[in-house]
């Protein structure tokens, strides 16, 4: 429960942000004072609008074969990247904000990095959201905070006006995250990977995808296991086939073959460590986990294997309600492909026999007399000409009706589930960001410099992936944006050029992509033994304290700076690191200042 005192802080800042037609900057910090609310107003960060979604459609003659039934598009993981000078140009045209939210209820030294390396490179100042709450449900981990993210998230952009609806919003994990790239590469990878997605979609689902507003708007991170989903749930068994490579592993490609039973899967399935998407897209796509988090039972035998694993939600998890949204997007996709499927066969066995019956040879015996074919819904209309799904070792075809004991979905209608759609999707590539877990050995900290690349470690094995980084096209959009990694010359390493090419950075070696992100969610202990190799940790109070001098320039109004940080310069008095849905300010000092010893060694 919470404080009066806090109660009250949290009223005040609700009715500030109902009041509509105020940036969400200014809102948080009327309560407080104007100097900090011009500087977090600021800190917000420009972005290409994403367009607005067209109302749906209905559903109409889907029958006919448009070019995208027959287009094969190809996919590198969002390789057709923009010129810097066209990157520009978006954002001068388009200035829409992005928001980082933090479901964070208390301080620690993780939490601080990740604060830390958001504000060093840039970032707008992150939110915690459902800070200084306890929470204390025995059945719940963490007392059930994971779903509690959910709620208090959603309760923040519910009170967000209209005219904020296309912001993009990046709820995150606060604790096990790390940046290391700039929020402008974020912005545009968000894009990229978008287009890309929206190609395979009307690649496979050809005139229904526009008919039914079918498209992805929404990504989350990608793992490698449906968890901590039963298998047999709709949550994991109707999931597509990853895009990535069918050989990225060699021939122990998604199967159990490998350094343990995960580790040779491709990336397919849903992590809810983050999720990127429009205050409009990612509101929708909360009111329907709260929504299903309120109406699944405690306790649901018929469905569980036995173990009592899905009991409370999976004893609270959040990461379970979006894999059952996403399984149920994807069984309705895969609902309506089939269903249409049904239908041109139907139509085309129709002529075939009105063709027969008309092309009779002279001794009255129909050409197709011997032409056999099952009645429409008696046939399996899953693609055969697509590769087997493989779940954790089982393969089978159909995603609809997998041969093993499964949760029936049901009868259903295009009409009655069109709300399943949510425009979910996947960061495959790991573009945005990468899981660590099951995934130790597809990535390693490297530098571009070297000559050659240095794509090997002490424990490579055969059951690895082969590298497929690449000098030019891994670097491609960072390069292109223009940035370089410090934001004055002078805080490089000393004859060290301030370019992407010359600091140490997290690759996955498997996709040849550099993520935005590090998830620690694997190794946990990774968190302190790998702290120093990340390229910033070095120079990050400089870093930090330059953004906070620009933000309090922009707040005398004496506009930014690009010139040598002054090294004597102390960091403004008001340095915030982040700002609470209870309406307050903190400071690094405040929040952070007892782990600097760690931090800044």
């Amino acid at each position: 429960m919470l404080s009066q005192n806090a109660a009250s802080k949290r009223f005040r800042f609700y009715c500030l942000v109902a009041l509509g037609g105020l940036s969400l900057a200014t809102v948080v910090l009327l309560t407080l004072n104007p100097r900090t609310a011009v500087r977090l107003k600021n800190s917000f960060f420009s972005l290409p609008n994403a367009q607005e979604s067209q109302d749906e459609a209905s559903w109409e003659d889907d029958n006919a074969v448009t070019d995208s039934d027959s287009h094969d598009p190809s996919h590198a993981g969002g390789d057709a990247f923009q010129s810097s000078e066209q990157l520009s140009q978006d954002n001068e045209k388009l200035g829409h904000r992005l928001h980082v939210l933090l479901p964070a209820t208390q301080g620690d030294v993780d939490l601080c990095k990740t604060l830390l390396t958001a504000k060093a490179l840039g970032y707008p100042t992150p939110g915690l959201i459902a800070w200084d709450e306890k929470y204390d449900n025995p059945a719940q981990m963490a007392g059930g905070s994971h779903l509690a993210k959910v709620f208090r998230t959603l309760e923040y952009l519910e009170l967000l006006p209209p005219s904020r609806n296309s912001d993009l919003v990046m709820m995150m994990d606060a604790y096990d995250i790390w940046f290391q790239l700039k929020p402008e590469i974020l912005i545009h990878r968000f894009h990229t990977i978008n287009t890309a997605a929206n190609d395979r979609i009307r690649h496979r689902m050809g005139r229904l995808a526009d008919n039914n507003a079918i498209e992805q708007k929404i990504i989350f991170g990608a793992g490698k296991r449906c968890a901590p989903n039963q298998l047999h749930t709709v949550a994991c068994y109707p999931i597509p086939q990853s895009p990535l490579p069918a050989d990225l592993y060699g021939d122990n490609t998604d199967t159990v073959i490998g350094r343990n039973k995960y580790t040779s899967l491709r990336q397919r399935y849903l992590n809810s460590g983050y999720v990127l998407g429009t205050v409009k897209d990612l509101r929708a796509l909360l009111r329907a986990a709260a929504k299903e988090i309120e109406n699944t039972p405690d306790h649901i035998p018929e469905l569980d294997n036995g173990s009592g694993g899905s009991d409370y939600l999976y004893h609270g998890s959040d990461q379970s309600i979006f894999n059952t949204l996403l399984g149920k997007q994807e069984y309705r996709r895969e609902f309506l492909r089939q269903t249409r499927e049904r239908r041109r066969s139907s139509v085309s066995s129709q002529n075939k026999s009105r063709r027969g019956a008309l092309q009779q040879d002279q001794g009255g015996n129909s050409r197709l007399s011997d032409y056999k074919y099952s009645a429409a819904h008696n046939v399996d209309f899953s693609d055969d000409e697509a590769p087997d799904l493989a779940l954790e070792g089982i393969n089978y075809r159909n995603p609809l009706k997998p041969p093993f004991t499964h949760e029936e979905v049901g009868p259903i209608t295009e009409e009655a589930t069109r709300h399943w759609e949510l425009g979910i999707g996947l960061d495959y590539f790991s573009e945005l960001g990468h899981q660590t877990v099951n995934a130790k050995y597809d990535a390693k900290w490297m530098s571009f410099a070297a000559q050659p690349l240095d794509l090997d470690f002490p424990e490579k094995n055969a059951f690895d992936c082969r590298p497929h980084v690449d000098r030019a096209s891994t670097l491609a959009d960072i390069a292109a944006n223009g940035s370089t990694p410090f934001p004055v010359d002078d805080m490089a390493p000393p004859q060290t050029p301030n370019d992407w090419h010359h600091v140490p950075l997290y690759t996955n070696l498997c996709t040849g992509k550099v993520p935005v992100m590090i998830h620690h969610n694997g190794d946990k202990d990774a968190r302190g033994s790998e702290w120093k190799e990340l390229w910033l940790q070095e120079e990050a109070r400089k870093m930090m304290e330059y953004q906070f001098l620009r933000e309090e320039k922009s707040v005398q109004g004496a506009g930014t700076t690009t010139s040598t940080l002054d090294k004597t310069s102390e960091s403004p008095k008001e340095s915030v690191i982040a700002w609470t849905d209870k309406g307050s300010e903190l400071s690094w000092k405040e929040l952070c200042g007892a782990y600097d010893p760690s931090i800044f060694e």
